[in-house]
């Protein structure tokens, strides 16, 4: 069965910058679709602690689980909005929907919330992490999408649009997406690790 990964490492935890690869494993070989693409994560870093507006990305194995974006990106296999119509992702830790997508002004449901419809998310694919009953200050709307001006995201991983037209219109939900954010030693030795399983 075929089985999608996107690796981000960097090299150091305090910096904003990385590496984004994406390759689709089947049977014993790979097809690398971005290999080793520039990219950017939190303003603050990696961290394996992450909370609500710390500015960092992450780290950890999450499961890519839906797209969206301003335009409708090519040949897309994976659940995707369009983000025309006033949604926002709510970044609200006391709200019951923290770290959901939601439309509207909230009406009291919630005291904050991201817009979606914004030129860095023309394309975003939606990262598992707190998203399966959220923990309260535990972080929110983590995404992979379009990079801006700016060498840091507020805890994202952010690469070149080119790099996230090709990373949204070659992800496949039936592959079973996953994103490894991590050190650059420790992504090389995961890589390595499924590789040689995979070739025996």
């Amino acid at each position: 069965m075929n089985q999608q990964y996107i690796y981000v490492s960097f090299e150091y935890d305090y910096d904003s910058r990385a590496k984004l690869t994406f390759c689709e494993k089947k049977n014993q070989t790979y097809r690398i679709y971005l290999n080793n693409c520039n990219a950017y994560g939190g303003k603050g870093g990696f961290t394996n602690r992450k909370t609500e507006g710390d500015g960092k990305t992450p780290i950890g194995i999450y499961h890519i689980i839906s797209g969206f974006g301003t335009e409708q990106a090519e040949k897309v296999k994976i659940p995707y909005v369009i983000t025309d119509n006033g949604q926002v992702w709510v970044d609200d830790p006391e709200s019951k929907y923290y770290n959901t997508m939601q439309q509207g002004d909230g009406k009291g449901k919630w005291k904050s919330a991201e817009k979606l419809n914004i030129p860095a998310y023309k394309y975003a694919l939606v990262i598992g992490y707190n998203t399966n009953s959220p923990v309260p200050y535990g972080g929110s709307a983590i995404f992979v999408h379009c990079m801006t001006d700016n060498p840091y995201t507020e805890g994202c991983i952010a690469i070149k649009e080119k790099d996230m037209h090709c990373l949204i219109s070659n992800i496949d939900v039936n592959k079973k997406p996953i994103i490894i954010i991590d050190s650059i030693e420790k992504i090389k030795r995961k890589y390595e690790e499924w590789k040689d399983a995979g070739d025996k």
